[in-house]
C-alpha cells in the first residue's frame, strides 16, 4: 500500500530534524487503481504539515522568594552547560552531535511575583501586580555584554559570553513575595495581547487582573517568542503555586482573612485561577504541541522522580498531599527535603498537574525534584526534548522495517524552480551534504500560469548502523535506536514512530514528499488484504482474516509484508474471490534485485496472489 505524506518546510529554517503536528489522522481515503479488484497495493494519502524549527526560545521562571538563594545558585551554575550543549548540539559534550545546534536562542527571566493586589501588610509581597510577568535586565552588578530584557544568542557567537550575561541576570534574589505565583508570571510573560502568526487558529488572548499579556510584537516582552522556535519553559519553585483569581484573596478583610495565608489557596481552590487556564494557555502559543517544552523544578519527592513514577501516580502520594504541619500551623508538611532547604520544600501539585495536561496534548515535559542536589539532570532532560523537536517527524502508524531497520519508503525533496535562485537551491547535485542526494525526477508544473520546471531529490535512507553518526540522510525511528520516541510522539492507537533527520541541511521553502510502497498497520481495523503483518512474528496475525470468498483463509506475504492469499495458480486466486489476479511465482531474486532485503532467500517463491496491473 503505498502511503503518501506531503511535508513543507516553512521559509524561516534552512535546518530540519523537527516535530510535526499531525492534522489529518482519519483523512485516510483509497482509490482503486484499475478496473480489476483493487490492488494489493492501494494509494493511501494523509497530509502532514511540518513546522522547521531549529530555534529556542527560552523562559525561566525563577521563585524569587526568601527560601529560594540555594536552589537559584544550583540552576544558576547549570545555566553555561545548558546554553553550551543547545548552541553545539552535543548533549554529553563529548564530541558526538546528537541534533542540530540551536540557529539561535532568546532567553527571558521572569520572577515569581505577582503581588497581591489591593492587600497590604504582607512582609516581601507589595500591593498591585508584583513583577507582573515583565522581563528582568540584568542589575548593576552585572559586568555583563547584554542586558536584556531579552538576551539574543546567534549562531557562531561566544556562547560562554552569553551564558554569562544569562547567568548573572538570572540571580534574582530572595526579596520576592513569599505568595508565589509562577504560573500566572509564565503566562503573562508569554501570551500577546492579540493574535499572531505563532499562536493557534481564533486564539483568543486571556485576560489578567491589571489587563492583558505581555508577550506580543507589540507587547512589553516584544521578540522573546517567534514562529519558528521550540518555546521551553523552566519552571522553579520550592512552594505550590497560588495564583490568584480573586484580587482579594490575600486581603486582611473579607471571606478569606480568618485563614492563613499559607493555606488560602488549599482552602479557598475557587480563588485561584484552575491549572486548565495554564495548560490551554501555553497551548494555544504553538501550533504544533510537541514544540512547547515544559520543565517544573519543585518540590516532589527525589524518588518519585528516580522511579519513573506517572504523573498521576507522583500526585495520589502522601508526600505530594497539602496537609497543615501539625508543629507550625502556617505551613504544611514538605514533600521532600534536600541540601538546599532547611524547612524542606512543600508539594509543587498545581506544576506536576501543569505537565501532566501539557503532556497528554502531545507537548514536551518533564519533571524533577527541587531536593536533589544537583539540577544537572533536570537540565539534560530539558535539553533532550528541546533536541527532540530538532530532531523529529511523528508518524500516525507504524512501518514494517527489514533487519537493517529500513522501511521501503522514500522521501524527496522538491527544489524550487530552476532558475528561480543559485543552484544551491534549485539543483540536487550542488545542495549540501551531496552525497545524501540523488535526483529522482524532473517535474514540469505551472506555477501561476508559468510553466517551470524543477528537480526531485530522492535523500538516502539511514540504516540502524548509521543512526548517531555524521552520515547524513533520514531514518525511520520506532524507539529500537534508544531513542525516547514515546515520550516525543505519543501514540495514536498503533504506537509511537517518527521519521528523523540527520546532518541535513534542506532548502528553505521546499517540499518535502514521504510515500511507502508498504502497507501501513491500522487502527483496530480488521484483517483483510494488505494489513500489514510481520513475517517473523511467532503467530500469523493474517490467519485471522479471510479472503472475498469469505472462506479462504490470509497469510503473511513476506515479500510484501502484508496479507494475502497464497497460491498455486492463477486458478486458486479465481476461487478465493479475486478474479483477474494472477498467482506470482517468482522468486524473490526476481522481484527485488540488486534490493534484496537482508534474511530473505533469494531463491524463496512469491506464491501469492497479486493484481498484475500493480506490479
Amino acid at each position: 500500500m503505498r502511503a503518501s505524506f506531503m511535508v513543507r518546510v516553512r521559509p524561516h529554517a534552512s535546518r530540519v530534524a523537527l516535530a510535526v503536528s499531525i492534522l489529518a489522522l482519519g483523512g485516510c481515503f483509497e482509490r482503486p487503481l484499475g478496473a480489476l479488484t483493487p490492488c494489493t497495493r492501494a494509494r493511501v494519502g494523509e497530509s502532514i504539515d511540518i513546522q522547521s524549527v531549529e530555534n529556542v526560545d527560552l523562559l525561566f521562571v525563577v521563585d524569587d522568594s526568601g527560601s529560594m538563594a540555594e536552589e537559584q545558585g544550583a540552576l544558576i551554575a547549570q545555566i553555561p552547560r545548558l546554553v553550551q550543549i543547545l548552541a553545539s548540539g552535543d548533549s554529553g559534550l563529548d564530541g558526538t552531535i546528537d541534533f542540530h545546534p540551536a540557529r539561535s536562542i532568546h532567553v527571558g527571566i521572569v520572577s515569581s511575583d505577582m503581588g497581591v493586589q489591593a492587600a497590604t501588610g504582607i512582609t516581601t509581597c507589595a500591593a498591585g501586580s508584583g513583577d507582573d510577568g515583565l522581563l528582568h535586565t540584568a542589575p548593576a552588578r552585572c559586568p555583563a555584554t547584554q542586558r536584556g530584557p531579552l538576551f539574543d544568542f546567534e549562531r557562531g557567537a561566544d556562547a560562554a559570553a552569553f551564558a554569562s550575561d544569562v547567568e548573572c541576570a538570572a540571580n534574582l534574589g530572595t526579596a520576592g513575595c513569599g505568595l508565589e505565583q509562577p504560573l500566572e508570571s509564565m503566562l503573562k510573560a508569554l501570551s500577546p495581547s492579540a493574535p499572531q502568526v505563532w499562536t493557534i487558529p481564533g486564539y483568543e488572548p486571556p485576560t489578567f487582573l491589571t489587563g492583558l499579556g505581555h508577550g506580543g510584537d507589540a507587547d512589553a516582552n516584544a521578540g522573546l517568542v517567534r514562529d519558528d522556535s521550540v518555546l521551553a519553559i523552566i519552571l522553579i519553585s520550592d512552594e505550590n503555586d497560588t495564583s490568584q483569581r480573586d484580587p482579594s484573596l490575600y486581603g486582611d478583610t473579607g471571606p478569606y482573612a480568618a485563614e492563613n495565608l499559607n493555606d488560602r489557596g488549599r482552602d479557598f481552590p475557587d480563588a485561584i485561577f484552575p491549572v486548565d487556564r495554564y495548560v490551554r494557555g501555553l497551548l494555544g502559543l504553538r501550533v504544533i504541541p510537541s514544540h512547547l517544552v515544559f520543565g517544573a523544578i519543585v518540590g516532589v519527592p527525589p524518588e518519585a522522580i528516580a522511579s519513573h513514577l506517572s504523573y498521576d501516580q507522583i500526585l495520589a502520594l502522601p508526600e505530594m498531599q497539602e496537609i497543615d504541619d501539625g508543629a507550625r500551623p502556617d505551613r504544611f508538611l514538605p514533600a521532600c527535603r534536600g541540601p538546599f532547604q532547611t524547612d524542606g520544600a512543600y508539594p509543587g501539585r498545581r506544576a506536576v498537574e501543569l505537565a501532566r495536561g501539557l503532556h497528554a496534548a502531545g507537548a514536551g515535559t518533564t519533571l524533577a525534584s527541587i531536593c536533589g542536589t544537583s539540577f544537572e539532570g533536570a537540565l539534560d532532560e530539558i535539553i533532550r526534548l528541546v533536541g527532540d523537536a530538532f530532531r523529529g517527524t511523528c508518524l500516525p502508524r507504524p512501518l514494517g522495517t527489514n533487519a537493517e531497520g529500513r522501511v521501503p519508503c522514500e522521501v524527496q525533496e522538491v527544489l524550487a524552480p530552476i532558475g528561480s535562485g543559485p543552484d544551491a537551491r534549485t539543483h540536487c547535485a550542488a545542495l549540501a551534504s551531496p552525497e545524501a542526494y540523488s535526483l529522482a525526477s524532473m517535474e514540469t508544473v505551472d506555477v501561476g500560469g508559468t510553466v517551470v520546471t524543477r528537480e526531485v531529490c530522492r535523500i538516502r535512507q539511514l540504516a540502524r548502523s548509521e543512526i548517531a553518526s555524521l552520515t547524513p540522510g533520514w531514518f525511520y525511528d520506532d524507539g529500537t535506536t534508544g531513542t525516547d520516541v514515546a515520550t516525543a510522539c505519543p501514540a495514536s492507537g498503533g504506537g509511537s514512530q517518527r521519521v528523523s533527520m540527520q546532518a541535513l541541511t534542506l532548502v528553505s521553502g521546499a517540499v518535502l514528499r514521504f510515500s511507502c510502497d508498504e502497507h501501513i498497520e491500522g487502527t483496530g481495523a480488521a484483517i483483510t488484504i494488505g494489513t500489514f503483518c510481520n513475517p517473523g512474528a511467532a503467530v500469523d496475525t493474517c490467519a485471522s482474516g479471510v479472503a472475498p470468498d469469505h472462506r479462504t483463509p490470509l497469510a503473511c506475504d513476506r515479500f510484501a509484508r502484508a496479507c494475502a492469499v497464497v497460491c498455486g495458480n492463477d486458478s486458486a486466486c479465481t476461487a478465493a474471490g479475486l478474479p483477474g489476479q494472477q498467482c506470482d511465482t517468482r522468486m524473490a531474486r526476481e522481484v527485488f534485485g540488486a534490493a534484496m532485503p537482508t534474511g530473505l532467500d533469494p531463491f524463496a517463491t512469491h506464491d501469492v496472489c497479486v493484481n498484475a496491473i500493480c506490479q
